[in-house]
């Protein structure tokens, strides 16, 4: 009955996925860059453990504030553990977060035409 009990749990779990937290990624970077008015931002890196892989990505936005969450189960061979994703930054969009716990992870500067990129970690 045990075995029986373990399997079902295991083929249960496949199917779940969980936010990605940030210390999970190697190699997180985060690239802006500008033309015609608006800012792009580009988000890559990898998650740490291999058997995982990307398969939702969330971009909502609040206010002046962009927030981008990231989710991941086991990859299964469908879904990388590797991403690189680019998005579009409105004009009246002062902040990019990461995550439900909301770290920022880019800022735009006050006073200035130009971008900052805030540290990743």
């Amino acid at each position: 009955m045990t075995g029986r009990i373990r399997k079902l749990l295991s083929s249960c779990t496949r199917w779940v996925s969980r936010e990605v937290r940030q210390e999970e990624l190697n190699d997180f970077r985060v690239a802006v860059t500008e033309g015609s008015g608006e800012a792009r931002i580009r988000l890559s890196g990898l998650l740490g453990n291999s058997a995982l892989g990307i398969c939702a990505v969330t971009v909502r936005t609040h206010g002046g504030r962009v927030n981008i969450i990231l989710r991941q189960r086991l990859s299964n061979g469908v879904y990388s553990g590797s991403f690189d994703r680019e998005f579009s930054v409105p004009a009246g969009v002062h902040e990019v977060t990461f995550g439900s716990g909301n770290a920022v992870i880019w800022r735009r500067e006050q006073g200035r035409s130009g971008y900052a990129a805030v540290s990743c970690r």
